[in-house]
Order: structure tokens, then sequence, then C-alpha cells
């Protein structure tokens, strides 16, 4: 068992983009560090997100720079992607990012690390 202990997401930058949505509302470009950690094993990635308050438009336009920790052990098959780019009805944008991890004699399994995005707001969710 991998007890989870850390969220943190970070704004890295934030703009106004030209235009504006269907209600006159501004579409911000926002680029976001996404980071979860349990007790031995954490990750990290970056994305950059068009946050747009007209529902549902919200989208994930990039993730890049993935970064998994395991301490005590490694990590394998190490995938980053989005996997719903535009926030579709009641269902919001998403990227993952995934590795195989090993603690040798402690633990070993799959981490995946996903990214949420709807409306104006984002969060993540880290499997373990």
């Amino acid at each position: 068992m991998v007890l989870k202990f850390r969220t943190k997401m970070t704004v890295v930058e934030t703009q106004l983009v030209d235009g504006a949505g269907i209600m006159s509302t501004p579409i911000v470009k926002t680029r976001v560090k996404i980071e979860e950690a349990a007790v031995l094993v954490g990750a990290y990635f970056y994305a950059d997100l068009l946050l747009n308050p007209d529902y549902p438009n919200s989208s994930i336009t990039s993730v890049y720079d993935p970064h998994p920790t395991v301490i005590g052990g490694t990590y394998s098959n190490l995938s980053l992607g989005i996997t719903r780019k535009v926030q579709s009805g009641s269902y919001p944008a998403t990227a993952k990012m995934s590795f195989d991890y090993v603690i040798p004699g402690v633990v070993s399994g799959r981490a995946i690390l996903t990214l949420f995005v709807e409306d104006t707001s984002w969060y993540s969710n880290f499997d373990v």
C-alpha cells in the first residue's frame, strides 16, 4: 500500500487570449504544473490550458516534461498524452501520465497521474 500525502497545482503563467468567448468573457491561456506524491512514488508534468467560461469549451493544448519519482526503486514504460483535448458536455478535457514502478522487496505497480479541465478550473487524481 502506498499512501498519498501531497497534491500541488502551480500556475506557471497566465495570459488573456485575443478575442473573447460567446458571452464576451475572456479566454485565459494558463500554463500549470500538476504534481502529486505518495510516500514512495510521485509524479509531475506541465500542461498548457485554454480556460473558456463558455461551457463546455475549455481544453488542454499541450502536455510536456513528465517527471516520475520512485524512492529506492525504478520506473519504466513512461507515457504522457492528452486523452480528451476539449471538454465535451459534462466530460472534462483530460491528460494522463503513467509509468510502472518497482521498489524491490517493498511494492510494485502502475502509477497514473490524471489532469481534468472543465470550465475555468482544473484538478488532478493520482492512482498508485
